[in-house]
């Protein structure tokens, strides 16, 4: 039967249909293999690639042949036709390969070392014994192109007889299902992460049950009975009943047919008592075995059975029923027991297989789905024992329950390993702990979960009650559950060990601390010890754990004394009683005992009152001048000095009035008399200048009313006029506030519109800050003109020497507007640069840099030379007389710039058209005209509008001027640059540039062929001609022509300056 079913798998597993049975390479002879062979060889060069080696070399692997021999033995026409289909996409999707060892009479001389034959099973129905090794295509859809693994699954199998499901199950479960349990990304990004998980379990449960069912159908081929069969009897032709009748009338057939019963009876009767021995299980079994085993039984009893209904039994049990065989009623006795038996297999398995479907959770790490899924199976055990006739007894239900229990602490254990990928030291401490604790509880939900259900049973008196021992069930959870808090106890004390010696009390210990580093290599070496172990921590039944747990504890106690002592050396090194409770305070959380609290604590009542007596002698002594801390006012730093010495006697008698009933010794009475005394002077102190203070915050009020500008009396230049003592005050109200003292009305204000008096303080030093920069820009020439106009900037400040103080509420209306005026001045002086530089200044440069007189390059004559600079002077004339026009258009228009917002008024007072019209004053909102003259240095001067008039224009005449006059020395400059070229070209000696120096009339010969190729090492400027009048030389032109060209070319250059106008003396722009 298992061979029929294995058949049938196959069916399903080669889907391709149309494939020839399965063939053996078989020749005739020894010299015809050889031959066949070298044929093949030759053959398998062009044919083979690496995806037929690489099937190849796998099978020589598993088979421990070479490579050769499989291809001799399998590369035939028809197996190259099927691997082909093998590799192609929707063609086969599987190959078997069978091994098995030839006969003897089938090997000859030749093949010796070859005993070995390939088989390749092409057939759905065939199946070959011997090691089988299966390719299976993981796609059949997709080609195989490469000899990749990933193509196609390969394994090997035993397949010869019961061996066939022992191979398979070690392959999935030394295989499929560890590789499976360890796979992350089998499943598409689709599925969620619970979900995958609910699905992988589904899927290695279901190997698990298909392993077991392997297991099963190997232990019952392994422990059936085979009867005897009626091979060399007379019982052998007896075909159908009336055969039997007559044959019982012999006493030949009746005698064999008796031996024959005799002997199935003994061999029933050993199979019986067998079965019926007591079972040696494994401690840790789970359900799973448990109907393993009744499964194995019911397959070895049903196989009995089905021998007993055969031909051969009936024919047996025919003849001694016709005769009237004694025989039969051992027989029937033999048959009822088998039949109870069988009975009792087949209910106990259906009842273990509907518990089985509950008890799937088991075989998860999942505790929480355990602990849900507790009622419903305690309730289906429920079940079976109220209704089964043969598992209701005390032992089934022991061990149905036992190996529950034996599954949950295997559970547990790859809960807490991560399925063994893990142990205790490799997780974190957070993690660990948690797992353990979730052990723990599931140990309690199942226990409690059972109590419950036991206690509805016991409500109903007619219902069959569990009648087993809880201790027995139980007892291996909890002893399990006690090596989980040994565990957690000692992850703990490892913990708590590791910080104290890690941390050294939050750096009150130091690291050069005499023996603690030691006593944290000791402890290290103890972890490290435990850590290496061989033996498995969550084993509860290995004794080993417990003795090293102990090992471990007695050491840790000695490293404990060893710090005690450490810290009480550091105690009394403290040296002030703050320092012992601070030091006191980390240790008191420390997990160690026999520190001796109550002790130390009366050692720090000793020193605190001696500092009582330090402090009351420093108060003494520094009270009338007390130490001020940096960066605090007067008051404020004497309070906080007050304030410090109370706090260093108040924090230690608070911690000291919770400890240990300490200052209710006579000792303890004494030191708090000490302390009032002391706290009071000290509080006295803090209030009395706290109220002198109160008294003298009232006269500050005088400093809001000052103005907020003032002037220099030696500079004259603006400062922000904000008081020292409102300054103070500020400082005070603030830091006191800060102490929770209460404070007056007018500090309370302060402190409220501190922020505002500094904001204000910071605008006004900038809007000073930017008129001494405006002022400081001003150009020279302007000066006159823009002090007009500074007028409005001094008008804007006026109201801050004259009515805004520092309590006004229109100060931001004040600031607003004067850096209004301000902005304004900054962008007309800016325009007005900006106009000097680019249409004045650079055009006169332009000019001063302007050319009259160009040097040619080579000898000329003396009518060339002056037609070149009387060109050169014309065209140059006319430039510079369009940069004078455009200069004296800018000058005017600069003029325009300055004067267009200026109006003179009757009085003579200079105005700004759109000038500023508010009158500041406390109460703010009235608009009058400044026509009013001030009494101050910023009012204007009484003239009248004529004579203001008059100055206005002088002032711009004067502009004009001095742009007017820049512009003539300008042209001065370039006139003067051009002679002096003229005089150094002419010149012989140019490198002097000494106006006065001997100068050398440079003059040039005619030219000649010979003199042309010669140059000389000074050019010439005019040329000449030298004749010979025996006894004279003449020259043409005479040097007196040449004098007079120079002197008329210095006359044209000169009188260059005629052809460019002047500007007109008046501006063009009036004052209103």
């Amino acid at each position: 039967m298992p061979k029929r079913r294995l058949q049938a798998g196959l069916q399903r597993l080669q889907h391709a249909e149309g494939i020839p049975r399965t063939r053996a390479i078989q020749h005739d002879g020894p010299r015809e293999k050889q031959r066949f062979r070298e044929e093949k060889a030759v053959r398998k060069t062009g044919n083979l690639d690496e995806r037929h080696h690489h099937i190849f070399s796998t099978v020589a692997k598993a088979t421990g042949l070479t490579e050769e021999d499989v291809i001799g033995d399998i590369f035939t026409d028809e197996n190259e036709v099927l691997l082909k289909r093998f590799f192609m996409g929707g063609g086969l999707r599987s190959l078997l390969f069978f091994c098995q060892t030839k006969k003897a009479n089938e090997v000859d001389q030749s093949q010796r070392d070859h005993k070995k034959q390939i088989t390749l099973v092409t057939d759905k129905n065939a199946l070959s014994e011997g090691t089988c090794i299966f390719f299976v295509k993981m796609i059949p859809t997709v080609p195989v192109t490469v000899a990749a693994e990933d193509a196609y699954v390969v394994g090997v199998f035993d397949g010869c007889g019961e061996k066939l499901f022992r191979s398979l199950q070690r392959l999935l479960n030394l295989l499929y299902h560890p590789v499976l349990q360890h796979t992350t990304n089998t499943l598409d990004q689709e599925v969620t992460k619970l979900g995958k998980e609910k699905i992988k379990e589904d899927v290695l449960y279901s190997l698990t049950l298909l392993a077991s069912s392997l297991k099963v159908a190997h232990a019952c081929i392994l422990r059936r009975t085979v009867l005897r069969d009626l091979r060399g009897t007379d019982l052998v032709n007896l075909k159908n009943p009336t055969e039997c009748f007559q044959a019982a009338k012999s006493p030949d057939v009746v005698n064999s047919a008796e031996k024959i019963m005799k002997i199935w009876i003994e061999q029933i009767q050993q199979f019986l008592q067998e079965s019926s021995q007591i079972r040696k299980e494994s401690e840790d079994l789970g359900p799973q075995a448990e109907l393993e085993y009744w499964k194995c039984r019911q397959g070895n009893f049903g196989s009995l059975t089905d021998q007993i209904q055969g031909h051969n039994f009936c024919t047996v049990i025919f003849v001694l029923k016709a005769a009237n065989s004694k025989m039969i009623k051992a027989w029937l006795q033999i048959d009822k027991l088998i039949t109870e038996r069988w009975n009792e297999a087949r209910e106990c398995v259906k009842y273990l297989e509907s518990l089985n479907l509950y008890c799937q959770p088991l075989y998860s790490s999942d505790l929480l789905n355990m602990v849900k899924g507790l009622p419903a199976l305690i309730n289906v055990l429920k079940m079976i024992n109220a209704i089964s006739c043969y598992y209701n007894s005390s032992e089934c239900m022991t061990a149905i329950f036992t190996k529950i229990t034996n599954q949950m602490i295997k559970a547990c254990r790859l809960y807490i390993s991560e399925k063994g990928k893990e142990s205790v030291w490799t997780q974190s401490q957070n993690v660990i702990l948690k797992k353990l604790e979730n052990c723990i509880k599931l140990n309690t939900e199942y226990q409690a979960c059972f109590k419950r259900i036991k206690d509805k049973m016991a409500e109903i008196p007619e219902e069959k009650q569990f009648r087993f021992s809880e201790v027995f069930v139980f007892g291996k959870f909890n002893a399990f559950c006690n090596r989980l808090l040994k565990i957690k106890k000692l992850l703990n004390t490892i913990t708590q060990y590791k910080r104290l010696l890690s941390s050294r009390l939050e750096g009150l210990l130091s690291p050069d601390t005499e023996g603690l580093q030691e006593m944290e290599t000791t402890f290290k070496n103890l972890v490290a010890s435990l850590q290496v172990a061989s033996y498995n921590i969550l084993d509860h039944r290995n004794l080993e754990f417990e003795e090293s747990l102990m090992e471990f504890f007695a050491n840790i106690e000695k490293i404990k004394i060893r710090f005690i002592n450490i810290l009480d050396d550091h105690f009394q090194a403290t040296s002030s009683s703050h320092q012992a409770l601070r030091f006191l305070a980390h240790v008191e959380n420390l997990p160690l005992d026999g520190i001796q609290l109550a002790d130390k604590y009366k050692q720090i009542l000793v020193k605190y009152n001696k500092e009582l007596d330090l402090i009351s002698e420093k108060y003494q002594k520094e009270r009338l001048d007390p130490p001020i801390p940096r960066n605090f006012a007067p008051i404020a730093g004497k309070i906080s000095w007050a304030r410090h010495l109370f706090k260093r006697i108040e924090e230690p008698i608070l911690i000291l009035k919770v400890k240990y009933g300490i200052l209710k010794t006579a000792e303890g009475k004494k030191v708090v008399k000490k302390y009032n005394r002391v706290a009071q002077c000290l509080v006295t102190f803090e209030m009395m200048y706290h109220q002198a203070w109160l008294k003298q915050a009232f006269t500050v009020e005088s400093c809001l009313r000052q103005k907020v500008l003032a002037r220099d009396p030696v500079t004259q230049n603006l400062l922000v006029h904000f008081d020292l003592q409102l300054w103070a005050l500020l400082r005070e109200c603030d830091q006191l506030l800060k102490m929770g003292l209460e404070l007056p009305l007018i500090g309370q204000v302060l402190v409220t519109k501190q922020s505002q008096f500094k904001n204000n303080r910071s605008l006004l030093q900038s809007l000073v800050e930017e008129d001494a920069s405006l002022r400081n820009k001003i150009r020279l020439e302007l000066e006159p003109l823009m002090k007009l106009h500074f007028q409005r900037l001094d008008k804007a400040f006026l109201p801050a020497f004259t009515t805004i103080s520092w309590s006004s509420l229109n100060i931001q209306s004040f600031l607003q507007q004067t850096r209004a005026v301000l902005q304004d001045l900054n962008l007309l002086n800016d325009r007005a640069n900006n106009l000097i530089q680019h249409c004045i200044n650079e055009p006169f440069k332009e000019v001063s840099q302007a050319v009259f007189c160009e040097i040619p390059d080579g000898p000329v004559t003396l009518n060339d030379f002056l037609q070149r600079i009387q060109d050169l002077c014309a065209t140059n004339t006319a430039i510079i007389q369009s940069k004078n026009l455009s200069a004296e258009d800018a000058a005017n228009e600069l003029l325009h710039l300055m004067l267009k917002d200026l109006m003179v008024d009757s009085n003579g007072a200079i105005q700004i058209v759109d000038s500023m019209k508010t009158d500041y004053s406390e109460t703010g909102g009235t608009t009058v005209n400044h026509k009013e003259n001030e009494s101050t240095s910023y009012a204007s001067e009484e003239i009248n509008q004529e004579e203001t008039k008059e100055i206005i224009g002088n002032a711009a005449i004067e502009l004009l001027t001095f742009y007017s006059q820049s512009f003539i020395d300008a042209v001065t400059k370039a006139v003067r640059k051009n002679l002096e070229i003229l005089r150094h070209s002419i010149s012989g000696n140019t490198q002097t540039g000494i106006p006065d120096s001997p100068s050398v009339l440079l003059l040039a010969p005619p030219e000649s062929k010979s003199s042309s190729k010669k140059k000389s090492s000074t050019c010439a400027l005019f040329k000449i001609q030298v004749s010979l009048c025996i006894p004279h030389i003449t020259i043409h032109p005479k040097l007196e022509e040449i004098q007079q060209a120079i002197n008329q070319t210095a006359n044209i250059i000169v009188t260059t300056t005629k052809g460019i106008g002047r500007w007109s003396p008046t501006p063009r722009t009036k004052v209103n």
